[in-house]
């Protein structure tokens, strides 16, 4: 055993090392053209403010700052949004101050995506230079390069929770449900709505443990110390809001002024009849400079800035195709496990566009960035290798649509952060 846990971890080295230097080089070669650099300051820095007010012993921010999404609360200003990546930046705070290099931080948070990006690939199926260049795909031909290039308190926030849900979905996958567990908690502590993936890590938990001769109860207490850590974190949210807003559910975000103007709220169904129509909105044609035109609010076409959406619409057909061709059942778990991704992601989409916004200034569609892991995750199972090999046509047409998608993607979300930024 230990012999092929050495033999897994040695054949994932070289897929790693690709994968990693070919989205580092990529974010190289935007530093330059940009002009932006990892040790550029950030004025939109609230989890540094946030910490280093935690460091200070105070909850609260010591003044207002116009700029930043600042809830008001009892006359004092709170930094609205989930805590987790203050958590992470509060060693760095405490040594640096407001000086904490974060685009640094959010740099190496990144790489580390891609790192479980790899594995999760591998863990579902996909081998060698396959997994590499799926997570590749995944950070540079989607609208990921929202939020990888600099750490600002909106991109920072989702640039964590990717990597944190990757990480949950690998240990998952390899069985470890502390960690898997732990990390979708923290991955919640940036974005909350990331909670909706819990039941397929049950799902995963209780399969594993059903396999087990043994009873699933007896089993289950006998491990529950697995779930601390993630019940600890969780609790400490909650301890957090209720000092900070009297309740343990918020955040602070009803309590921004732009949610309080409105009567209907933060959430509503009025916001998501608005919303959805805007997932495939298409970018409009200039008359004067016959330009392209993207939505700098709310989003724009999901098929164009995120072709995943592409690529996985043309899998679940494959498969379908495959099934109905071969007449088989394939792996019953594996199989129950997509279809409950898929349509968690789904009301995961549906919950985001129940927002009163779909983001403010940027470009493409930054919300959806938080469905990626688990669709990424259906997409490496339903394009593992071994489920094609008896149908090479569709072999032979996912990966010229790969292709396709690939260098159209990386295109239109490089040179559309890339201008967002130089506006």
């Amino acid at each position: 055993m230990r012999y092929k846990k050495r033999e897994r971890n040695t054949e994932l080295i070289l897929p790693v090392l690709c994968a990693v230097l070919t989205v580092a080089a990529a974010h190289v070669v935007f530093m330059l053209f940009s002009g932006k650099h990892l040790l550029a300051s950030n004025p939109y820095n609230s989890y540094i403010l946030q910490a280093k007010a935690w460091c200070e012993g105070t909850l609260w921010l010591p003044e207002n700052y116009p700029w930043l999404e600042l809830a008001v609360y009892k006359g004092h200003y709170f930094v609205s949004f989930p805590p987790f990546p203050s958590y992470l930046l509060l060693p760095f705070t405490a040594v640096f101050g407001e000086n904490t290099p974060d685009s640094v931080i959010a740099f190496c948070v990144m790489l580390i995506g891609v790192v479980y990006a790899v594995r999760a690939a591998y863990h579902c199926g996909m081998r060698g230079e396959a997994s590499a260049c799926m997570a590749v795909f995944l950070y540079c031909a989607n609208n990921v390069w929202m939020v990888t290039v600099d750490a600002w308190v909106w991109f920072l926030a989702q640039n964590l929770a990717l990597t944190l849900t990757l990480m949950a979905f690998d240990y998952g996958l390899m069985g470890k449900f502390g960690r898997s567990l732990f990390f979708l908690a923290a991955a919640v502590g940036c974005r909350p709505f990331q909670i909706v993936y819990l039941p397929v890590i049950l799902y995963w938990l209780v399969q594993k443990e059903l396999m087990s001769r043994q009873s699933f109860v007896r089993v289950f207490l006998r491990r529950i110390y697995r779930f601390v850590p993630a019940l600890l974190l969780g609790a400490s949210y909650m301890v957090l809001n209720v000092l900070r807003f009297d309740d343990p559910f918020e955040f602070g975000h009803n309590f921004l002024p732009e949610f309080l103007r409105h009567e209907e709220g933060q959430f509503s169904s009025e916001y998501l009849l608005h919303n959805f129509p805007r997932l495939f909105e298409l970018p409009t044609l200039d008359p004067e400079s016959r330009k392209l035109v993207f939505q700098g609010f709310d989003g724009t076409n999901i098929f164009i800035v995120f072709p995943i959406f592409a690529l996985l619409l043309f899998a679940v057909i494959a498969e379908a195709y495959r099934r109905i061709r071969s007449r088989s059942a394939g792996d019953k778990q594996a199989y129950i496990s997509v279809i409950m991704l898929l349509v968690l992601s789904a009301a995961h989409i549906l919950l985001l566009c129940a927002h009163r916004t779909m983001g403010g200034a940027h470009f493409g569609n930054r919300y959806l960035i938080d469905t990626l892991p688990a669709l990424y995750l259906v997409l490496c199972k339903l394009t593992e290798p071994d489920e094609a090999q008896n149908m090479p046509i569709l072999q032979k047409i996912g990966g010229m649509l790969f292709m396709i998608c690939g260098v159209s993607g990386l295109l239109i979300n490089f040179v559309g952060v890339l201008q967002f930024y130089a506006q």
